[in-house]
């Protein structure tokens, strides 16, 4: 009867290793594929039992030394001295029991003390591949959400076994645009409004709270509050308790947006969140003003970054007077800035020596923080910058004293994704008295003094006459 119990444990235990790794005897090692890694994650190769055969058709399983510990301790499996294993327990009779097990074996390796991969790849491409020995192994990630376990070789014989990764990773985007947020880099004028869209779409893991850190350069003023942000999925706004957002205290303009995992997890794969808020260049914008959004999704692996800039242009002028040959600054000629041909809406602009920056209602609301005119100093030369794309009209309102204004003292200006043309502007100098007369005034000199000597002529002959 023991012999009886005996041969059917000693049965039970060949059947299942029969069916988890049934090999033939003339196995000599292979290759291991994941299709369709995910590029830029690390990929470990652990491998825990190796696969010999006795010489009569039969197989043995030896725990490798790094594993004995993890193998006795996890329970299923008894170890002999020479660290041949036998199975005890169906460990691995269905794909959810084996996908237990080599999270499992992930899991522990990362912890200490560290347990070093047998072999590491950095996914890329449409597959990675190790080259292995007899036995049986665990692959892993620096995600730490997906496993998967190979033996080598499979129960056909064939010694080239391949898996696909599942994993899908959140994608993070970021856009601008004046009017519609779907460009990544736009033209805009200092004060002029324009709009931010993030779209964040999930992935199928969340192994910590998705957080968002979006940071704009010194140049941009954003949102202040929870009230300037909308926050939604398929259009409608995402309940705040699923989130928390902070503002800095030292730069206000930047924000922190937390998703709760718990959250994450209950959306459905790709599913988009969609961030969107107004934003304008301040006073202190530079050519170029970049704003970054960082996802950190996952602590060792988890993080992306998107950005858009927007840009801004500048034109220069000089001012100048022609004598006998010669160009030479002028000062004290006077200009305004339009947005229209007809010159009505004029422009406010904040001054700093001779640059001049355009500022909009938005960020100029009083008088004292503008101005709306430019007086040229004595090198003749400004500059206005600020300038988004469109069409612009410099009007010289006032001559120097002395000086015409030109036949025609409206100067159009064109910005198009580059600063506008460097302009020449000529003043002529007026006559004598008065400086916009002309030889009028002589022209009626001479006629008055021809009449008055006439009017005499004529008086000293009548009296002649008379008299004769």
């Amino acid at each position: 009867m023991k012999t009886m119990k005996r041969f059917a444990a000693l049965l039970l235990v060949v059947v299942l290793m029969a069916a988890m790794l049934v090999v033939p005897a003339n196995a000599a090692g292979g290759t291991i594929t994941i299709n369709n890694p995910v590029s830029g994650i690390s990929y470990n190769l652990y491998k825990i039992f190796d696969l010999t055969t006795n010489g009569a058709g039969g197989y043995i399983y030896k725990v490798t030394s790094a594993w004995k510990d993890f193998i006795v301790s996890y329970g299923g499996f008894t170890v002999a001295d020479d660290n041949t294993v036998t199975f005890v327990e169906t460990n691995f009779d269905d794909a959810a029991e084996k996908a237990a097990f080599a999270k499992a074996v992930q899991d522990r390796a990362s912890k200490a003390p560290v347990i070093a991969a047998d072999q590491t790849i950095v996914g890329a491409g449409s597959s990675i591949e190790f080259t292995v020995d007899d036995g049986y192994y665990v692959v892993g990630s620096s995600l730490k959400v997906e496993a998967m376990s190979f033996t080598v070789p499979d129960n056909t014989g064939n010694g080239n076994v391949s898996k696909a990764s599942k994993v899908t990773l959140p994608t993070l985007d970021k856009y601008v645009g004046v009017t519609t947020p779907d460009q990544s880099t736009i033209s805009s004028s200092v004060g002029a409004t324009y709009k931010y869209k993030i779209s964040l779409k999930v992935a199928d893991i969340a192994t910590q709270d998705y957080v968002l850190v979006d940071t704009p350069a010194a140049g941009i003023s954003g949102p202040q509050n929870a009230s300037q942000i909308s926050i939604q999925v398929g259009g409608v706004d995402v309940n705040s308790s699923n989130y928390t957002l902070t503002f800095d205290a030292t730069d206000k303009d930047k924000f922190t947006l937390t998703f709760n995992k718990d959250y994450i997890t209950s959306l459905n794969v790709a599913t988009e969140i969609v961030i969107t808020y107004s934003a304008a260049l301040n006073n202190g914008a530079a050519a170029e003003n970049k704003n970054a959004v960082i996802l950190n999704w996952d602590s060792v692996e988890g993080k992306k970054t998107a950005e858009t800039t927007v840009k801004t242009y500048k034109f220069d002028v000089t001012k100048v007077t022609k004598v006998d040959g010669s160009t030479n600054p002028l000062a004290g000629a006077k200009f305004s800035l339009y947005t229209d041909s007809s010159c009505t809406n004029v422009i406010n602009l904040t001054e700093n020596g001779t640059t001049y920056t355009v500022c909009f209602d938005e960020l100029c609301p009083h008088t004292s923080d503008h101005v709306t005119e430019i007086t040229t100093t004595a090198t003749g030369k400004f500059v206005i910058n600020g300038l988004g794309n469109g069409t612009y009209y410099l009007k010289e309102t006032a001559a120097p004293d002395g000086y015409n204004l030109p036949v025609n003292p409206v100067t159009t200006v064109t910005i198009n994704n580059a600063d506008g043309a460097s302009f020449e502007i000529t003043n002529t100098a007026g006559n004598m008295f008065p400086e916009t007369g002309g030889i009028g005034t002589t022209l009626f000199y001479t006629i008055g003094g021809i009449m008055v000597l006439a009017a005499v002529v004529f008086i000293v002959t009548r009296r002649r006459m008379i008299e004769e």
